[in-house]
């Protein structure tokens, strides 16, 4: 007697709801979706195995979608076979999730397979975040008060426009302290935005050491 393929003896091993979901799976359907499973792999470097597992994650959740499908295409099922339908389409969701990760397609296996776990993966992100606000946030901050000798910045808000150089705007207030209006736009962003102004503090800074090391050598000159 001829034996099936190792796919369909797989198949008559399963429980029937699953085996059902499985058979109305077709060649065409399994082949578009291991090609789109390819693309995030280097193909030169998948071995035999893993593409008998691509191959098989097709399989399930295809599977899985078929089960959930059947329990919304308007069929009276009983308390028994809707129960039996939601098992199947969990557990071929369970097993597809588990055969992605164990081939690295999972997100946290990617960030596992990196060196990288959640502990070390978010200080990652906060110092990206930081520097995105750095290159594209914009302060609120009045140009008649910075530009004074106290150079005092009151930084009334935050502006993060994703056009802010491509689209004309403008963004007009008046200062709480000056009681003088100002406005940001398109042409004079830049002069606002987080890294220019962290420029000022640096140069502050400096100057401000500058003086104090003047004034250390003008007292011990009188003295």
């Amino acid at each position: 007697m001829a034996r099936g393929t190792r796919e369909e003896e797989e198949v008559e091993e399963l429980p029937e709801e699953e085996a059902v979901a499985i058979k109305g799976i077709n060649d065409k359907e399994i082949s578009a979706r291991v090609k789109e499973y390819y693309t995030d792999f280097e193909e030169e470097s998948l071995t035999t195995v893993d593409r008998g597992q691509i191959r098989r994650l097709a399989r399930l959740e295809i599977a899985a979608d078929r089960a959930a499908e059947r329990m919304t295409d308007g069929t009276l099922w009983s308390p028994n076979q809707a129960k039996s339908l939601s098992e199947t389409a969990a557990k071929l969701s369970s097993e597809a999730r588990q055969l992605a990760d164990a081939l690295g397609m999972t997100r946290k296996r990617r960030i596992a397979d990196d060196g990288s776990d959640i502990e070390s993966y978010i200080p990652t992100l906060h110092r990206d975040a930081l520097k995105f606000l750095q290159e594209r946030a914009v302060a609120i901050v009045c140009p008649h008060c910075r530009d004074e000798k106290a150079h005092v910045e009151i930084k009334a808000g935050t502006i993060i426009y994703h056009f802010a150089f491509e689209k004309e705007w403008e963004w007009k207030s008046k200062c709480p302290r000056c009681n003088q209006w100002f406005s940001i736009n398109q042409d004079n962003y830049i002069e606002f935005r987080f890294d220019t102004l962290g420029k000022y503090e640096d140069s502050d800074r400096d100057t401000g050491s500058e003086d104090g090391e003047e004034d250390a050598e003008d007292l011990q000159e009188e003295i």
